[in-house]
């Protein structure tokens, strides 16, 4: 293998990586950290969203 397929097969995985981590997400946020041209790190912050209807019992009290 070429050094040329070997950095195309490693961008490839991160790619798919990023899709993975990206379609498992509803909300939040997701942070790609590169160092010297290169995905180094991926960070995933996710938020879970409570509705109003969630947390308020039928007599209108939380």
């Amino acid at each position: 293998m070429t050094a040329k397929e070997i950095v195309k097969s490693h961008e490839d995985k991160v790619l798919k990586k990023i899709a993975q981590v990206l379609s498992e997400l509803h909300y939040g946020t997701i942070q790609i950290t590169v160092h010297n041209s290169r995905v180094t790190q991926i960070d995933k912050l996710e938020r879970v969203r409570v509705l109003r209807e969630d947390y308020v019992d039928a007599g209108g009290a939380i």
